[in-house]
């Protein structure tokens, strides 16, 4: 039984339909799928060193830009001057020229030392056309906080499909400060110049 069939029956047991075959990978849902463990061995993946004054320097940087800088470092350390590095601007995040042969790469860090797919997101459309049309693939790069980071190769069509999704904005509420307390609030306003009943200034003894 090859990986494709495990996963199948998996799904059949795990969805209550034990023994019905899937016609189609697609009739599986995404939550379905991330939810399998997997054996990260299918994806090409290379495992950066980090020393500590390297992890010092990258100690202030957020989550993405330490994932750029490790696959940086791992381009050059693997083919030295014969790299050129530059960032890419129309999708992707960097292109490289090795040799005359160039390479789009979109950058993607977690903090996770799993590939955590339910993370990974491509944000604009740009991206989407530079990973399906444009021969661009992800660098996931896991772990960058680690001394070890890993990076895996993930080309679309092979180990990725891209599905839309809606996104909502969130905006802050203003805070309550206080300056208006009955915004919103029902009240009753009484005219202080309404007229007085004479038996009103009466005098009671």
């Amino acid at each position: 039984m090859d990986r494709a069939d495990q996963l199948r029956q998996r799904i059949n047991v795990t969805s209550g339909r034990r023994g019905t075959a899937i016609t189609s990978p697609h009739a599986q849902s995404t939550s379905q799928i991330d939810a399998l463990p997997e054996s990260t061995s299918r994806y090409p993946s290379f495992s950066v060193a980090l020393s500590p004054t390297q992890r010092h320097d990258l100690a202030g940087l957020g989550t993405a830009e330490k994932a750029v800088s490790i696959v940086r470092k791992h381009l050059s350390d693997r083919h030295g001057r014969r790299a050129e590095i530059e960032e890419d601007g129309d999708g992707a995040d960097l292109r490289v020229s090795i040799d005359g042969r160039c390479e789009r790469i979109e950058v993607k860090g977690t903090e996770s030392s799993t590939l955590d797919w339910h993370k990974l997101k491509v944000s604009s459309q740009r991206s989407h056309d530079a990973l399906t049309r444009g021969g661009a693939s992800i660098y996931r790069v896991v772990d960058v906080s680690g001394p070890n980071p890993r990076i895996y190769v993930l080309t679309h069509g092979r180990h990725f499909n891209l599905e839309h999704e809606p996104r909502w904005a969130v905006k802050r509420v203003p805070p309550d400060d206080g300056r208006y307390p009955l915004r919103g609030e029902p009240y009753r306003y009484d005219l202080p110049h309404e007229p007085v009943a004479a038996d009103d200034w009466a005098i009671r003894s």
